[in-house]
């Protein structure tokens, strides 16, 4: 997992990547304006999800 911070007009954005670790392809990911424990939840949630 990774946090890459933009700068975009002034505002700071967060992009959020889950990478397949054999090909490299992007799987999952979140673009948020807050970098904060929510955004970190929201990913692992999507790499474990609940049964």
């Amino acid at each position: 997992m990774d946090i890459t911070e933009f700068h975009l007009k002034g505002l700071k954005i967060y992009l959020s990547t889950i990478l397949d670790g054999y090909v490299g392809d992007i799987d999952f990911y979140l673009i948020s304006g807050h970098l904060n424990m929510e955004l970190v939840v929201s990913m692992l949630d999507k790499i474990f999800p609940k049964h």
